[in-house]
């Protein structure tokens, strides 16, 4: 992705951070978080103005411009910097929630040895190995130690495939054959 102005690169990037910092308190709640995540990105009864079970193209853009004038909130007439972000913020958190949540429901089937669906502080240290085997990867040497060379040449390797989640959309627990990013769980 190119940004074509410093500004606009400032825009996003305060934007990801603040998303980042969402208020973890929501993926605690039971089920109902990725729901609401997913109404928040795509409101199927919301857009269905007529309450018909069908969204025409005049009902999507009406609920589009709805959108836009929310976006809108000092109420000027236009949209700021600050406004656009503040809406890109509140919907990436949603998905960033959800995504949050999804993460610890797989951890939890991983990881929850004793199945009472939840993880004691014992099981998330056993965790499944991944740290261990980690750790050996980046110890390039065995030398049972890792130097600020072999984590920078593990991080370009992962930059290589695509990112911290080991690439190839490799973003769920589990999900990716143990190649889950540096500086995840260790």
């Amino acid at each position: 992705m190119r940004f074509s102005t410093p500004k606009t690169l400032a825009v996003v990037t305060a934007a990801a951070l603040a998303a980042a910092t969402a208020p973890w308190a929501v993926m605690a709640q039971e089920a109902a978080a990725p729901a609401d995540a997913a109404k928040a990105m795509f409101d199927f009864a919301a857009m269905d103005g007529d309450k018909d079970g069908t969204i025409t193209k005049a009902e999507a853009e009406a609920y589009r411009a709805a959108e836009i004038t929310a976006m809108d909130t000092d109420k000027d007439g236009k949209i700021s910097a600050a406004e656009l972000a503040a809406h890109h913020v509140a919907r990436a958190s949603a998905q960033l929630q959800a995504r949050a949540y999804n993460f610890a429901k797989h951890m939890i089937v991983d990881l929850d040895s004793d199945s009472d669906g939840a993880l004691t502080t014992a099981e998330m240290a056993a965790g499944d190995g991944r740290s261990t085997k980690m750790f050996d990867r980046v110890d390039a040497d065995s030398d049972g130690a890792i130097s600020q060379a072999e984590a920078d040449a593990a991080q370009a390797k992962m930059a290589e495939r695509g990112g911290r989640h080991g690439g190839k959309g490799g973003h769920g627990w589990g999900r990716d054959g143990g190649k889950g990013g540096f500086g995840g769980f260790w």
